[in-house]
């Protein structure tokens, strides 16, 4: 599940940057700081009763395997489809709810595998069927204080999960200043359907995760944005499906494939932040950087540089270059005799990779109405993939 989930989180997130860029000033939509043109948060405001905007975006993930790239034991292409639907309705003019649906169709070699075991009570002929349902509450406190949380349900042929959260955001008095705080949690029932078919009943995972963001403009050409996330899980963090091959030292015999093992917890926290500086009218410039870290070994930075270019009154443009470079987990490799914890998922191993990437947000009566965009991530290990989506908001 971890390469299916991995794909289903950028995409998501992904999705969600977007819908969150084409909605209105005065909405917030996924109930997270509204945001401008540029993508800057803001704090508080008011809400206009009924329906205020419906969105609906439609995104690809595609990672091809050419053959030895990653893992050389299994293939491990993988397309993702997911359209998003997302109703945002003023209850009055201090609140709001907004309802996020979402539907994945996964394609992948290893789902393929498991058709061939009756046992691994796969739903579709040759992918899974993945469906969530959030709701989100907002709360506008005064012009400085806003207030929300969420509950999420979601479910495929192999696990259930539920979700809830809760954020707060303020503001200085002078506006230059916001912050805000969110903690959510997501409590899995896993059903443990291994790589030859066989099922071991249901296994639980909790995910924990605090965040913290900060955003400030510096002065009228300078914006500065920051954050931390901690997060913390326990239960079965394998994933089932996946095998470790064990080799023969001498060659002789073929590789013995058994279940991957990984610990029943794992911390990680993660630092980010970015700088963007107008540089001439219409344009602008930004650099981006995360810092990652885990208790399974893995390191991980990335370095972004982004353009912002208007063109007129109706298309901003965002180009971007993003360079990563992680570690290899401590338990991840090849292997010629088994351990206590062994994993040969490509995600958790040593690689780098460079994405070229581009969006295109639309205009309409001064309101942003659609956007599109593109990405392309090249990695060492010729794991490479592309993300695409497309988005068109309704105000009301």
């Amino acid at each position: 599940m971890q390469l299916r989930s991995a794909a289903r989180a950028a995409l998501l997130l992904a999705a969600l940057l977007g819908l969150t860029a084409t909605l209105p000033a005065q909405t917030v939509g996924t109930g997270n700081d509204r945001t401008d043109e540029y993508g800057v948060p803001t704090t508080g405001g008011q809400e206009k009763p009924g329906l205020q905007a419906i969105a609906l975006r439609l995104g690809l993930y595609q990672k091809d395997d050419p053959g030895p790239a990653g893992n050389p034991f299994l293939d491990e292409s993988l397309t993702v489809i997911e359209p998003i639907m997302i109703v945002d309705w003023g209850l009055d003019e201090r609140s709001a709810l907004s309802f996020t649906f979402s539907y994945d169709r996964v394609s992948s070699a290893s789902i393929e595998r498991l058709n061939e075991y009756p046992g691994s009570q796969q739903s579709g002929a040759s992918g899974d069927n993945y469906f969530g349902l959030s709701t989100a509450y907002r709360y506008h406190w005064d012009e400085r204080t806003r207030v929300g949380g969420h509950i999420d349900v979601s479910t495929e042929y192999d696990y259930t999960s539920l979700g809830a959260g809760a954020d707060i955001a303020w503001a200085s008095r002078d506006g230059n200043l916001n912050q805000s705080l969110a903690l959510t949690g997501y409590f899995d029932t896993v059903e443990v359907i291994r790589y030859d078919g066989s099922n071991e009943g249901n296994e639980t995972r909790d995910s924990l995760a605090a965040t913290y963001r900060g955003d400030r403009i510096l002065d009228p050409r300078s914006h500065l944005q920051w954050g931390s996330t901690l997060s913390l899980q326990n239960g079965f963090l394998s994933t089932a499906y996946n095998g470790v091959f064990i080799e023969d030292p001498g060659g002789v015999n073929p590789p013995v494939e058994v279940a991957e093992v990984l610990p029943d917890s794992r911390v990680r926290l993660s630092v980010f932040g970015s700088y963007r500086r107008w540089i001439r009218e219409g344009g602008a410039a930004e650099f981006a950087t995360r810092f990652y870290n885990d208790d399974w070994g893995i390191t991980g930075i990335s370095l972004e540089p982004r353009w912002y270019q208007r063109i007129g009154d109706d298309l901003l443009l965002r180009f971007r270059y993003r360079f990563y470079d992680q570690s290899g987990s401590d338990y991840s490799g090849r292997f010629t005799a088994e351990q206590e914890y062994m994993t040969q998922d490509s995600d958790l191993a040593e690689f780098s990779s460079h994405t070229v990437g581009m969006r295109v947000i639309g205009y309409r009566k001064g309101q942003q109405g659609w956007d599109a965009g593109v990405d392309y991530v090249m990695r060492s290990d010729d794991l490479d993939h592309l993300m695409a989506s497309f988005g068109y908001t309704w105000t009301f």
